[in-house]
């Protein structure tokens, strides 16, 4: 007997059984990632884009890991918008460069990867870490590469030459609001003359932002999370493909190894939380806090001491993801002969093999004109 179809419901001429599952999906994603849930409308919005990635998507395979799950939703998610920034940034991504241009531009240098992390300033030697490398600035024989949240103090300190962006949220364009951004965008003798690494994905307002050169790539999806996605991407916009790492800070210590940086330090990079913070105050508490509940979300977090310079932190489930994915690169990288990385944080969550450690001072004056 055939299945019995309707028309009650928005796909015309589907199996009653088939629309009920559908639906059952939905709310099971949603309960699963309760942040990030989906309506039918995102979801037909996704379909219109790209249909065989909707069916991937759409049915998790219970043996995934929470990684390749999470990975699954956050794409889900976020095509839409992805769809949209690359659509608007088109015009612009013509008129400027790609990252095979910077393949090897730096071959055998060092190089300094600097993130957001609070031991910018908190740190093993309670040094300012900004300010200790504009010291060093005309005189560091290498690349410096920057995330976009500390575009504006680098960019105050004198220091960077390439700013990385990889998140396609509005949120970013508040790290390029600011009066200082628009003095340098302004200033006809730059001090320094930094250029943006950008995904073809990043918001319009970001882009639009930033009047210096540009250097696009598209973020490597892997295929088991959205296939063929990448391909896709790259075909469309003609850009290059690169590992973003799953945050602008790695993506940043990613595109140090691909211009051929031999010893890479990586500065404010903690991937933790300092231990005083109250887990209440951290970025992810509510998210915890809605999927396991108040008796459990302690569960989620967890504290540690780095074995090298001794400094306390706190790390949670996000945090530890990051680290881990981070040590797998850093260790291939110099099993390979790659890099060899240098966690010069001086605090945070980043021990492991593979990974060497130096107070930033050191690293500096060992690496100087």
């Amino acid at each position: 007997m055939a299945a019995k179809k309707s028309s009650n419901h928005v796909i015309k001429n589907v199996a009653d059984e088939d629309w009920k599952e559908f639906i059952h999906n939905i709310k099971s994603h949603n309960k699963q990632f309760p942040d990030n849930k989906v309506t039918v409308r995102t979801f037909f919005k996704l379909l219109n884009t790209y249909s065989p990635m909707v069916r991937s998507l759409m049915v998790l395979d219970p043996n995934d890991s929470d990684v390749q799950q999470l990975g699954v939703n956050t794409a889900l998610h976020l095509a839409p918008l992805w769809v949209k920034n690359i659509a608007d940034n088109l015009d612009r991504i013509k008129r400027e460069h790609d990252i095979r241009e910077l393949r090897n531009i730096h071959a055998g240098k060092p190089a300094i990867v600097i993130g957001a992390g609070p031991s910018l300033y908190d740190n093993a030697s309670y040094t300012d870490h900004l300010k200790l490398i504009s010291e060093y600035r005309d005189r560091f024989d290498g690349v410096i590469l920057i995330a976009d949240r500390v575009l504006e103090p680098c960019l105050k300190w004198g220091i960077g030459d390439f700013t990385c962006v990889v998140d396609g949220s509005e949120k970013i364009y508040q790290f390029f609001d600011n009066d200082t951004l628009r003095q340098y965008n302004n200033c006809q003798a730059k001090l320094h003359d930094m250029k943006g690494i950008f995904a073809t994905s990043t918001h319009k307002k970001v882009v639009d932002a930033w009047s210096n050169g540009i250097y696009f790539f598209v973020p490597s999806i892997p295929q088991e999370i959205l296939p063929n996605a990448t391909s896709l991407m790259a075909d469309f916009t003609g850009n290059s493909d690169i590992n973003a790492g799953g945050n602008c800070g790695m993506l940043a210590w990613n595109m140090a190894a691909f211009m051929g940086c031999k010893e890479i330090a990586m500065v404010g990079m903690d991937m933790s939380y300092k231990i005083n913070t109250p887990i209440e105050q951290t970025q992810a508490y509510g998210q915890y806090l809605r999927s396991i509940g108040k008796e459990r979300v302690h569960e989620a977090f967890r504290e540690g001491r780095h074995p090298f310079f001794k400094t306390p932190y706190r790390i949670d489930n996000i945090y530890q993801t990051f680290k881990t994915t981070a040590l797998i690169w850093i260790k291939a990288f110099r099993e390979r002969g790659t890099c060899v990385t240098y966690n010069c944080t001086e605090g945070g969550s980043l021990h492991g093999k593979g990974i060497e450690y130096m107070y930033l001072k050191e690293f500096l004056e060992s690496r100087c004109r």
